[in-house]
C-alpha cells in the first residue's frame, strides 16, 4: 500500500488543509524511506501488507532520529498544516522534532541507572508536558531548585508546591512515578524523586536517602505495612469466642471494618454485661494478631472502658500501626528513620507529609483510613491505614 505526505495529513489533520504543491516537487522514495521509521506493514490478519502508524509502544526514540544524509525541508505550507493542528498535537510535534536535544540534556541530568533514564525519557515525550516544561525541570533540577529538600525533611504536612516548586516538577513527578517500579523492589514515585533532586538518592535500606536519613515512601493510599494482614481464617474464631454473632459481617457483606467493630462491641457490652477485663482479654488477643502484644496492649485498656469512642480506637490503631511497622524494620534492609506521604488522587489537589512517629502520624490530616479488621481475601494489607495525606 502507498503512502504519501498527502494522503497522511488527510487522515490526521480535520479542518482546511493548504494545498500540497510542494510535495510534487520532493523526492518520494525520500519520503518512502522517512515513513518507513513512522509506520510498519502489518504480516497478518485480513489487513495484512497493509502499512499503519507504529504503536507508541513499539517506538524507539533513537531510531527515528533523521541520519545527516536525508533530509526533508520545512515549508511554508509545512507551518500552515502545523498551525491546523490542536495544541495538544503541536506540543507532540514540537516535543518529536526536538526528541535528539531532549534526550541529550535527560541523560545528562538524571542520575540512575541506563534502563531506568531511557525509561523516564519514554514517559516524559509520551506524557502532556511540552518540550519547552520538559528543559524548564532539568535546568531547575539542574539549579537544585526542582525540590524543597529541606522542607521534604521538615515533619509535618505541606501542600505540593511547598516541596515541588514548579508545576512543570510536580507534573514531571506524577508522570515519572511509575519508573523503576517492581525492580529490585522499588515502589511508585521512589526513582522518580532521585530524577528531581541530587540530594535524594536510592537506599540499600528503606526506599530512599536524602542527606543520610533514610526515608520510606508511601504514595497515593500506600499501606502502612509492608506485609498481609491476618486472615479472615485467624480473626473470625477471635470474634466467635467473645462476641459470638456481634463479631460476623453483616449481611451482604464480607468484611468488617475497625469502625464496625467497635460499634458491635459497645453493643454486646450494652446488651450481654460482660465485665470490662473479658473485653481487654478480647482486645489483646485480637491485636495481637494484627500487630505483636506490646503494640496490642494499650487496645486492651481503651476496650476496657464502659463505651469505646470510634474516633479514639482509630487514632489508636493508627499510631500503633506507624510504630509496630517502623520498629519491625530496625535491623533489616527495609530500615526507615521517617515516613513520606504523597497524595495527588484523593480529596486534594497535592499533598506532601513527612512522619517520624506513631503520635506524629495519628494527628496528621489524612482521608480517613479504611481498615479492615475482616479483611477481603485479595486485599492482603486492608488491614492497614492506607495513607492518604492532606492539608
Amino acid at each position: 500500500m502507498q503512502w504519501s505526505l498527502e494522503k497522511i495529513y488527510k487522515e490526521q489533520v480535520k479542518g482546511n488543509i493548504p494545498p500540497r504543491k510542494h510535495l510534487k516537487v520532493l523526492n518520494q522514495d525520500l519520503i518512502d524511506e522517512q515513513q518507513k521509521e513512522l509506520f510498519k506493514t502489518l504480516k497478518g490478519g485480513p489487513r495484512k501488507g497493509e502499512m499503519v502508524p507504529m504503536p507508541e509502544k513499539e517506538k524507539d526514540l533513537e531510531k527515528h532520529e533523521v541520519t545527516d544524509s536525508k533530509k526533508l525541508k520545512i515549508s511554508n505550507e509545512d507551518i500552515q498544516l502545523f498551525d491546523v493542528l490542536d495544541y495538544a498535537d503541536q506540543i507532540k510535534v514540537k516535543k518529536y522534532i526536538e526528541t535528539k536535544a531532549l534526550k541529550g540534556i535527560i541523560q545528562d541530568t538524571f542520575k540512575g541507572k541506563e534502563a531506568d533514564v531511557k525509561d523516564a525519557l519514554r514517559l516524559l515525550m509520551s506524557g502532556d508536558l511540552s518540550s519547552d516544561q520538559i528543559t524548564n525541570v532539568v535546568q531547575l533540577v539542574n539549579q537544585d531548585k526542582a525540590i524543597n529538600v529541606e522542607g521534604l525533611k521538615a515533619p509535618g504536612n505541606k501542600p505540593w508546591n511547598k516541596i515541588f516548586l514548579h508545576e512543570d516538577v510536580w507534573e514531571a513527578y506524577k508522570d515519572l512515578i511509575g519508573v523503576g517500579v517492581g525492580k529490585e523492589q522499588k515502589g511508585p514515585g521512589e526513582v522518580a524523586l532521585t530524577f528531581l533532586s541530587p540530594r535524594v538518592n536510592l537506599s540499600t535500606k528503606g526506599d530512599i536517602d536524602i542527606d543520610g536519613e533514610l526515608y520510606e515512601l508511601k504514595l497515593n493510599g500506600g499501606r502502612i505495612s509492608d506485609q498481609a494482614a491476618p486472615s479472615q481464617k485467624e480473626i473470625q474464631p477471635i470474634l466467635d469466642k467473645y462476641i459470638g454473632d456481634y463479631g460476623r459481617p453483616a449481611q451482604g457483606n464480607k468484611t468488617m471494618s475497625l469502625v464496625e467493630l467497635v460499634d458491635r462491641i459497645n453493643q454486646h457490652k450494652k446488651n450481654e454485661g460482660k465485665d470490662s477485663n473479658y473485653y481487654a482479654s478480647l482486645a489483646k488477643e485480637l491485636f495481637s494478631k494484627m500487630f505483636d502484644e506490646k503494640h496490642a496492649a494499650p487496645f486492651a485498656q481503651l476496650f476496657a472502658k464502659d463505651v469505646i469512642s470510634p474516633d479514639e480506637a482509630l487514632d489508636l490503631y493508627k499510631k500503633q500501626s506507624f510504630d509496630w511497622y517502623k520498629e519491625s524494620k530496625k535491623g533489616t534492609n527495609g530500615e526507615w528513620d521517617k515516613l513520606i506521604g504523597i497524595n495527588y488522587k484523593k480529596s486534594s489537589k497535592g499533598a506532601v507529609s513527612t512522619i517520624v512517629t506513631g503520635d506524629q502520624f495519628a494527628k496528621s490530616p489524612m482521608v480517613r483510613p479504611q481498615i479492615r479488621i475482616l479483611r477481603s481475601s485479595s486485599g492482603t494489607r486492608e488491614g492497614y491505614p492506607d495513607y492518604y495525606p492532606t492539608v
